[in-house]
């Protein structure tokens, strides 16, 4: 178990260091109360210096998640930040990834995959990790 640690420790790092543009997610997968969340909110951050920022996706709608919309007029869009948001670097910890609405998982992929949301960039030295 200490080497899956230390290897997801590591994808975490470069994560960090690199920027999350391309970069590989980590996802744990296991059974629920198996020490997920308790690895992540406690090791992991201790170990990167950065605050856990926790985002169960079981029951939250794609707006919640995504941001919601705002007409500024004109016929402009722009979206507002999600609750989770932070302007300050975080691991973002998504949770309950196998229990997301399915409306979610193109925006998720491209989250984990780009570092981005609706056009806006996690901040620089973030990291994100999921679970299942």
């Amino acid at each position: 178990m200490h080497i899956i640690h230390d290897t997801i420790t590591q994808a975490c790092t470069l994560q960090q260091t690199n920027g999350l543009q391309d970069s590989k997610v980590p996802i744990l997968v296991g059974k629920t109360s198996s020490g997920k969340t308790y690895w992540i909110q406690n090791e992991l951050s201790e170990q990167l210096n950065l605050p856990v920022i926790k985002i169960l996706l079981q029951n939250e709608q794609p707006d919640e998640i995504l941001g919601y919309p705002k007409f500024m007029g004109q016929d402009k869009l722009e979206f507002l930040k999600p609750g989770w948001w932070t302007d300050d670097p975080a691991i973002f910890f998504f949770d309950e990834l196998d229990k997301s609405r399915d409306e979610l998982h193109a925006s998720i992929l491209t989250l984990m995959r780009e570092g981005t949301i609706r056009g806006r960039q996690l901040p620089k030295g973030s990291v994100i990790v999921g679970a299942m």
